[in-house]
Protein backbone atom coordinates (compact mmCIF):
# COMPACT_ATOMS: atom_id res chain seq x y z
CA UNK A 1 0.00 0.00 0.00
CA UNK A 2 1.37 3.35 -0.74
CA UNK A 3 2.11 5.77 1.53
CA UNK A 4 -0.56 8.73 1.86
CA UNK A 5 0.60 12.49 0.97
CA UNK A 6 0.24 14.80 3.29
CA UNK A 7 -2.59 17.77 2.16
CA UNK A 8 -5.08 20.39 3.42
CA UNK A 9 -6.58 19.00 6.11
CA UNK A 10 -10.02 20.42 4.32
CA UNK A 11 -9.24 17.97 1.08
CA UNK A 12 -7.59 15.03 3.64
CA UNK A 13 -11.04 14.61 5.02
CA UNK A 14 -13.53 12.34 2.52
CA UNK A 15 -16.82 13.95 3.37
CA UNK A 16 -18.47 10.96 4.24
CA UNK A 17 -16.01 10.64 7.41
CA UNK A 18 -18.55 12.45 9.83
CA UNK A 19 -17.94 11.85 13.33
CA UNK A 20 -13.92 10.16 12.48
CA UNK A 21 -11.03 10.75 15.10
CA UNK A 22 -9.10 12.73 14.76
CA UNK A 23 -5.32 12.84 15.89
CA UNK A 24 -2.43 15.52 16.50
CA UNK A 25 1.18 15.07 14.61
CA UNK A 26 2.28 12.74 18.02
CA UNK A 27 -1.00 10.43 17.73
CA UNK A 28 -2.62 12.20 20.45
CA UNK A 29 -6.58 12.08 20.19
CA UNK A 30 -8.38 15.78 19.71
CA UNK A 31 -11.30 15.20 18.63
CA UNK A 32 -14.02 14.19 16.29
CA UNK A 33 -14.97 15.35 13.02
CA UNK A 34 -18.31 17.26 12.89
CA UNK A 35 -18.93 16.92 9.07
CA UNK A 36 -18.77 20.80 8.78
CA UNK A 37 -15.97 22.19 6.73
CA UNK A 38 -15.21 25.98 4.78
CA UNK A 39 -12.96 25.63 1.35
CA UNK A 40 -9.67 26.66 1.10
CA UNK A 41 -10.12 30.66 -0.74
CA UNK A 42 -7.07 32.76 -2.13
CA UNK A 43 -6.73 34.13 1.59
CA UNK A 44 -7.30 31.32 3.65
CA UNK A 45 -6.83 27.76 3.90
CA UNK A 46 -9.67 25.14 4.82
CA UNK A 47 -10.82 24.69 7.93
CA UNK A 48 -12.82 21.53 9.77
CA UNK A 49 -14.87 21.50 12.56
CA UNK A 50 -13.68 19.34 15.31
CA UNK A 51 -16.10 18.11 18.70
CA UNK A 52 -13.64 18.08 21.27
CA UNK A 53 -14.25 18.14 25.33
CA UNK A 54 -14.09 21.35 25.64
CA UNK A 55 -16.34 22.74 22.93
CA UNK A 56 -15.86 22.78 18.89
CA UNK A 57 -12.98 23.73 17.01
CA UNK A 58 -12.35 25.42 13.50
CA UNK A 59 -9.09 24.35 12.85
CA UNK A 60 -6.32 23.54 9.81
CA UNK A 61 -3.15 21.87 8.87
CA UNK A 62 -1.71 19.28 6.50
CA UNK A 63 -2.67 15.89 7.09
CA UNK A 64 -3.71 12.10 6.10
CA UNK A 65 -6.50 10.02 5.86
CA UNK A 66 -5.66 6.62 7.25
CA UNK A 67 -8.41 3.95 7.03
CA UNK A 68 -8.98 2.53 10.30
CA UNK A 69 -7.69 5.66 12.36
CA UNK A 70 -8.96 8.44 10.79
CA UNK A 71 -7.09 11.62 10.35
CA UNK A 72 -4.31 12.18 11.39
CA UNK A 73 -2.42 15.59 11.39
CA UNK A 74 1.38 15.84 10.49
CA UNK A 75 1.91 19.75 10.89
CA UNK A 76 0.79 21.55 14.02
CA UNK A 77 -3.03 22.11 13.97
CA UNK A 78 -3.79 26.01 13.61
CA UNK A 79 -6.71 27.47 15.16
CA UNK A 80 -9.28 29.23 13.42
CA UNK A 81 -9.86 32.62 15.44
CA UNK A 82 -13.40 33.46 15.20
CA UNK A 83 -13.88 37.02 13.67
Amino acid sequence: MPCPIPQNLYNAVPRVCVYRDIYDKNNNFIGNYTGWASRPTATSNGHIEISTPEGNLWISGEAIYIEGMGIKLVTDMIIKQND
